[in-house]
């Protein structure tokens, strides 16, 4: 079998999203890091991205959650983008701007 799948005796499978396999012959694909996913049949560690709602600083790593008052829309390294002034999120890993909801004693759009 070739990087990126997996299987015995001959009968590869391709690595399933969220795993990864950088060998020949292996016999089964390796997890990514928490707070990421990977592609079908991925070939290396840093095909694992963080996840919407996730940051790190580099690909292949585990990925925290955005904390509260943030949120970040895409897949991948980066970080998270701060709510406008004013407003929070209602917990951690958000992916939205319109997660973002308006503090206590203020009304309108964040």
């Amino acid at each position: 079998c070739s990087a990126g799948t997996f299987g015995t005796s001959g009968a590869c499978e391709e690595c399933s999203p969220g795993t990864y396999s950088d060998s020949q012959d292996a016999a089964e694909c390796t997890t990514c890091p928490a707070g990421t996913s990977s592609p079908d049949g991925a070939t290396e560690l840093t095909e694992c991205t963080c996840l919407p709602g996730y940051t790190a600083t580099q690909d292949g790593v585990e990925c925290s959650s955005c904390v509260a008052g943030t949120y970040k829309t895409a897949s991948g390294a980066g970080s998270c983008d701060s709510c406008p002034s004013d407003s929070t999120t209602s917990g951690l890993g958000r992916t939205a701007l319109s997660d973002c909801t308006c503090d206590t004693g203020f009304t309108g759009d964040p």
